[in-house]
């Protein structure tokens, strides 16, 4: 899955594995590994301007807005979120950042729907639903809502949290999520993602790996 790849090109490339923390921090803090720090990082050389800013919402706005500069993005959620709903919307936000190049029009619509319907629970996913997935805004916006998820908690976490004996909302609280991510994890609804994301990951670890012995 070419969206799976392009989060596995970021991931290598900001070494993400080796410094991810729970809960992962969105904003940069000196120099503490952030999201917003490895994007820019990986984006702009570090010489970007990622800002997050609350906004007022009526019930009909989207949760969450990305608007794109030359070297950055504002990125705007809704004060009628909680800490953990917010952190949530603000992933999927920057994940946009991170898959822009890729063209959507290559993957059907039904493809979408299908894996969104495996990974997700539409009455719990709040703040990501009414797209039509046919169209390249749904498109996109169906990407991201699974990559967010893979940003917060990724899937070398999965085996832990279905080990745990910890109550699901306090293991959410740990990773500041949204307690139905956490459920979805321990209920095998994200297995298949899991797999893929893996796959993706390693397949793409390896051809660095060649590439870094043929030069």
């Amino acid at each position: 899955m070419l969206y799976l790849d392009m989060l596995a090109d970021y991931f290598l490339a900001v070494s993400y594995c080796e410094h991810y923390t729970k809960p992962l921090p969105l904003k940069v803090d000196g120099e503490n590994f952030s999201l917003i720090g490895s994007i820019d990082d990986y984006l702009y050389e570090g010489r970007g301007e990622i800002t997050l800013s609350a906004k007022n919402v009526e019930d009909s706005d989207p949760m969450g807005m990305l608007l794109s500069k030359e070297n950055g993005a504002d990125i705007l959620y809704s004060n009628d979120l909680n800490a953990c709903w917010k952190r949530l919307v603000v992933a999927k936000e920057l994940v946009h950042l991170i898959i822009d190049q890729l063209e959507f029009a290559e993957f059907s619509g039904e493809s979408i729907r299908e894996l969104l319907a495996a990974i997700t629970n539409h009455t719990d996913a709040r703040c990501f639903d009414g797209y039509d997935h046919d169209t390249k805004l749904g498109k996109v916006e169906g990407v991201a809502r699974i990559l967010s998820e893979l940003v917060l908690v990724p899937w070398f976490e999965y085996e832990s949290i279905k080990n745990s004996d910890q109550p699901p909302i306090e293991i959410a609280q740990e990773y500041r999520v949204p307690v139905q991510l956490i459920d979805a994890i321990n209920m095998g609804y994200r297995d298949q993602l899991a797999k893929s994301m893996n796959e993706s990951y390693m397949a793409r670890a390896a051809n660095a790996a060649c590439s870094a012995v043929e030069n």
